[in-house]
């Protein structure tokens, strides 16, 4: 413990009528100052707020005549009374670490004096203000917040009265008179981060946990009013230029008056305003109050800073510090990405009734992950001449995040969308429609057709699939689309102007064989792609592919059935077809459309894969590591409900999913896999409804959570027809 001593000088102003004021006794400003028996002492306020730091101590001498006139002059009258003491009774301020100069009757320009550790007071204070006071005697600056000095509600240097409380006083000091009306009003503690900033001793204490400027993980922090030198209580977050400094507070002891909450400083991140003379000061940056539901994010530090929940009765905090972002590749097709809004929301398209292409997107900077609606497109009517008007129905989706790299261009969305036309008039069935969210603008370009080397795509029969590439400098688009009895690839080529699509190979399944059920054709009808970190040339990653076939003849009531292909890049050509065994079982029964990822398990990154198969949506992946590639089963999550009372079951399935590994990591370390998918309720004798439904492979407790309806401001997305 450091003891600091202070003189305490009083003064009665020259030529002032004192018959009408109350003067305190010299028990009355032991008790105050320097009495570290009694509470509320300010002696004994600073010996907490700084966890048995400092004790500052006062040595109180007599009432004296001022030789000099009142004035407002704070620092010319303290070094009058000063000069006066020295030559009266020689005085000597040098043995001292600072002076306090107390001036009677009041009022006069109370307060401390830049770069000096002496204070002007009268007895017009009260007891947050004279604690305020002898923080700057002490060496403790102003603290600053976004409207200047005196913004910091966390701080007791940042202003007084704001989350203050009261004081019981003690006998004979509660029935006192003359003193201000709010005298007994105690102030909050001054933040861990002046503590930090201004007390080497706090600074190097077991108090402080540093954090490197990569760092990321979980952290418990004990709330500062109840912190001993041994718990960790703050953490400094390198964030250059400066640093972010982290800290729990919660209203107990000399915190008693504050809202328990999350707060976060920062040094030298701000500008210091024009005319203030602090030094580095330090500047409130956000507070997370209860309850705890922000995510607050630095995007230049690329921090994110979040409460994950209290332990010992609210005394501590439990802290997760996370890097959101490079984001994971998320070079995979489906209809869920994670974007680089906030801190990496997430983004989805669904297709509803009425014809509504709609644009959904979850905000994760909250830990409530409230969902909000966005743009519409609605499609509608096209002329077709002689064979009247043609509605458009959108019937499938498919979002990737995308960004020309070369060029150097913003973040972009790419949709496609598959639509059903009722009559086309060669008889064709679906086209392709594209846009694109330009992040800069903040606008969806208008859905246009989707041609190839100036064909229109038409004859759709499948669900598509589009990803972005390693081909070309600015990374190519690659889709594969089921026409009929082929599998058909088409390539964006976005180095040349215009960005035109062109055909690529046609994929004949016919010649696909099923070795267990013998001599079967199968016809694509939905399929999933990536671009791997498997790369055939060394450069680009080969275009890994799930499809979802059917049988022409269903011999022997199979189903459909899940077959694997590969663009390699090493051969520039297409792998044949081979069925997806996992455990030695073919996966069959499918009845909804895959989707695929590629992961972080595994040194070299596993697919994970999400298939619907009945009421089940069932999860499969393949060990990259292993030199078969080998797919194994994982958990199934099952969708159908149960009866309640006299209330028939109600029948579930999932019609399709869409997957991102995300950077919300459940064991601060793994990203989650979350999941929307598109769910079909009903129960007999009522209308079918599809709904979007949520669910996420936590990696803490690797399981799969239990699927919630998706509610985007306030109202269910219903009425889904394609997702």
């Amino acid at each position: 413990m450091e003891v600091r001593n202070f003189a305490i000088l009083r003064y009665t102003w020259q030529g002032e009528d004192l018959s009408q004021q109350t003067t305190w006794s010299d028990g009355a400003y032991r008790a105050l100052f320097g009495d570290a028996n009694i509470t509320w002492s300010l002696a004994r306020y600073w010996m907490t707020y700084t966890i048995g730091l400092l004790k500052p101590q006062y040595e109180l001498f007599p009432w004296r005549k001022f030789r000099t006139a009142r004035n407002n002059d704070r620092n010319g009258t303290i070094q009058a009374a000063i000069a006066q003491a020295a030559a009266d009774f020689d005085f000597r301020a040098s043995n001292y670490k600072g002076v306090i100069v107390v001036v009677h009757p009041p009022p006069c320009n109370a307060g401390g004096v830049k770069g000096s550790t002496h204070l002007l007071l009268d007895q017009n204070g009260f007891h947050e203000f004279f604690a305020h006071e002898v923080g700057h005697s002490l060496g403790f600056e102003h603290a600053f917040g976004p409207a200047g000095a005196y913004n910091d509600d966390y701080c007791l240097m940042g202003f007084t009265n704001p989350q203050s409380h009261q004081i019981v006083p003690t006998p004979p000091f509660s029935t006192m008179s003359g003193m201000h009306p709010q005298f007994w009003q105690g102030g909050r503690m001054p933040s861990g981060a002046t503590l930090y900033r201004y007390l080497p001793t706090f600074a190097s204490s077991g108090c402080i946990v540093g954090i490197a400027k990569t760092d990321a993980g979980d952290h418990e922090l004990k709330a500062l009013s109840e912190a001993t030198l041994a718990d960790p209580a703050l953490l400094a977050c390198d964030a250059p230029p400066g640093e972010l400094l982290v800290e729990y507070r919660t209203n107990s002891h000399l915190d008693r008056g504050v809202l328990p909450a999350l707060v976060i400083h920062s040094l030298a991140r701000q500008p210091v305003p024009d005319g203030a003379s602090e030094v580095r000061p330090t500047y409130l940056e956000r507070v997370i109050g209860s309850p705890f539901l922000e995510r607050a994010f630095w995007a230049d530090a690329n921090l994110c800073v979040e409460v994950l929940g209290l332990a010992e009765y609210g005394r501590r905090a439990r802290v997760r510090i996370s890097r959101p972002f490079p984001l994971p590749p998320g070079r995979h097709s489906g209809n869920l990405i994670q974007s680089s809004f906030g801190v990496g929301n997430y983004e989805m398209v669904a297709c509803l009734a009425g014809n509504v292409v709609a644009h959904f997107w979850r905000d994760n900077g909250r830990r409530d992950f409230p969902w909000h609606r966005g743009h519409r497109f609605v499609l509608g009517a096209r002329s077709a001449g002689p064979m009247g008007s043609m509605r458009s129905a959108p019937v499938s989706a498919n979002l990737i995040r995308a960004a020309m790299r070369a060029e150097g261009a913003a973040e972009r969305f790419e949709l496609l969308v598959r639509v059903n036309f009722a009559q086309l008039p060669d008889g064709s069935a679906d086209k392709l429609l594209q846009s694109s969210f330009h992040t800069q603008s903040g606008r969806w370009a208008s859905l246009d057709d989707v041609r190839a080397d100036g064909v229109l795509i038409q004859g759709v029969t499948g669900e598509p699939a589009m990803i972005q590439s390693d081909f070309g400098r600015n990374g190519n688009f690659e889709m594969l689309v089921p026409q009929g009895h082929m599998l058909r690839h088409y390539w964006r080529d976005n180095d040349a102007a215009g960005r035109p699509w062109h055909a690529g190979a046609s994929l004949a399944l016919n010649a696909s064989r099923d070795n267990v059920a013998g001599q079967v054709v199968h016809d694509p009808v939905g399929v999933c792609m990536l671009s791997s970190s498997f790369k055939g040339n060394g450069g680009q990653g080969n275009l890994d592919a799930v499809v979802r076939m059917r049988p022409r003849m269903n011999v022997g009531g199979l189903g459909d059935a899940l077959y694997f292909c590969a663009f390699d890049t090493g051969r520039m050509s297409w792998t044949p077809f081979r069925a997806i065994v996992a455990d030695g079982v073919p996966v069959r029964g499918v009845t909804g459309d895959p989707v695929m990822i590629q992961g972080s398990y595994g040194q070299n990154g596993n697919y994970e894969l999400l298939v619907p198969i009945g009421t089940k949506l069932c999860h499969f992946w393949r060990d990259n590591q292993a030199p078969d590639f080998a797919w194994h089963g994982g958990s199934q999550i099952e969708f159908a409900g149960s009866a309640q009372g006299n209330a028939a079951p109600a029948v579930a399935w999932p019609i399709r999913a869409s997957m991102v590994q995300s950077n919300i990591a459940g064991d601060g370390v793994t990203g989650n896999f979350d999941v929307v998918a598109q769910i079909r309720r009903a129960r007999p004798g009522m209308s079918v409804d599809d709904r979007l439904e949520f669910l996420s492979f936590d990696t803490a407790t690797h399981r799969w959570t239990s699927p919630t309806q998706v509610i985007a401001d306030g109202l269910l997305i219903t009425g889904v027809v394609g997702f």
